[in-house]
């Protein structure tokens, strides 16, 4: 039976050349193919997500058999069709999700017994899956027959071929920037036990365009982020402006290069205005402080000094004192400074005091003196 891959070959093969019409109908049931693989694919993940890898693959395997519709599907000339298709302006069907093909053929591969995986084996092909799904499968055989030195051989040949066409393939995904594929293929070769390693080029050039993709899909977010804060910053929201820069200071912290300079110019007011409001409530918060202080030490001291310093400390601001605080503390400095004015008088008037009464005794001790003196001739005369 004709399947639509070979449709699609023998359309490419006509000798009276390619009709647009014919392509737009094979593109369209190309199309509700793919999606309906894709719907089915999306189902046995969810399973696998859930660590229902038995049932996973019972979804697979259900009648028609996903893996083996995903391999037809995935014909060689596929990227040759897809060209044409271009070139005519007919609409290029969507894509297989080769992500979810790669999981759910993992899954098969790793729970298989021997019989399933040869069946497997001979399945792909027939079909001319691609190698690279081959190759997981007999490795996996290699692996589970390890006594069978023909097994590694096939690996080694089938690996001599796929390096053949990893090259090809790479420079392709990275030309059309094709996210999917560079990540697929940058897993084949970085978490693959390679027998033969491929050029360490071909993985470094993958890596680099993974990362460049990973820093353009953050700098996207990264502008969402500062649109939002702008428009937050335009409302004086801000809440909104608060949680945003969170976000926009934690897309720079994991961003893997320097952030582009349009970014930064669209956050700067944005940032600025809240900086200022930082400043603001600090500076807020420390003139309440030093109001508290004053309080507290017109409640508790009676030194000028202490007072004054905590007076000249909550004075700073430049919001003034209220009127009832400065009010208490001008009234509490007189009546401390009349206190203080009368306590000196009394030492005063006691040092006087003192003075005098020590003056008095001093002369009346010498009035007794000179009265001793006067007595002793006279009783000398009289006797």
């Amino acid at each position: 039976m004709s399947t639509l891959p070979d449709e699609i070959r023998k359309a490419l093969e006509k000798p009276d050349g390619i009709s647009e019409e014919t392509m737009s109908t094979l593109s369209a049931r190309y199309y509700d193919l793919v999606r309906a693989v894709n719907e089915r694919l999306d189902e046995a993940v969810a399973l696998l997500r859930k660590n229902l890898r038995s049932e996973a693959i019972q979804s697979a395997n259900r009648r028609p058999n996903v893996m083996e519709a995903a391999v037809a599907l995935d014909f060689p000339e596929r990227i040759e069709w897809q060209e044409i298709l271009q070139f005519l302006s007919v609409p290029v069907p969507q894509q297989l999700d080769h992500d979810k093909v790669r999981q759910i053929n993992e899954a098969i591969v790793e729970t298989q017994p021997i019989d399933e995986l040869l069946k497997q084996h001979r399945k792909r092909a027939l079909a001319k899956a691609p190698l690279s799904w081959r190759l997981k499968v007999l490795r996996r055989i290699a692996e589970v027959d390890s006594m069978n030195p023909i097994w590694m051989e096939d690996v080694e040949d089938y690996e001599a071929a796929r390096q053949k066409t990893l090259g090809a393939e790479v420079g392709t995904a990275l030309k059309e920037n094709n996210t999917t594929q560079i990540a697929s293929l940058h897993q084949e070769l970085s978490q693959t036990n390679w027998v033969t390693p491929p050029p360490a080029e071909l993985l470094q050039s993958l890596t680099a365009a993974l990362a460049n993709n990973e820093y353009n899909q953050k700098v996207d977010s990264m502008r969402g982020i500062a649109a939002n804060m702008h428009t937050a910053f335009s409302e004086f929201n801000e809440p909104a402006a608060r949680n945003l820069w969170a976000q926009w200071s934690q897309a720079c912290s994991e961003l893997n290069g320097p952030v582009p300079e349009d970014l930064n110019d669209e956050v700067a007011p944005a940032q600025t205005w809240l900086s200022e409001l930082d400043r603001a409530n600090a500076t807020s918060q420390q003139r309440t402080q030093a109001l508290r202080d004053l309080s507290l030490t017109m409640n508790k001291s009676r030194d000028l000094s202490a007072l004054r310093r905590a007076y000249a400390s909550a004075q700073r601001f430049d919001e003034p004192i209220p009127p009832e605080i400065e009010q208490r503390f001008h009234s509490l400095i007189q009546e401390i400074e009349l206190s203080q004015k009368r306590k000196t008088q009394f030492k005063i008037i006691s040092v006087v005091t003192a003075a005098l009464l020590i003056a008095g005794l001093v002369g009346f001790w010498q009035y007794r003196q000179m009265q001793q003196h006067r007595l002793i001739p006279s009783a000398s005369e009289f006797e």
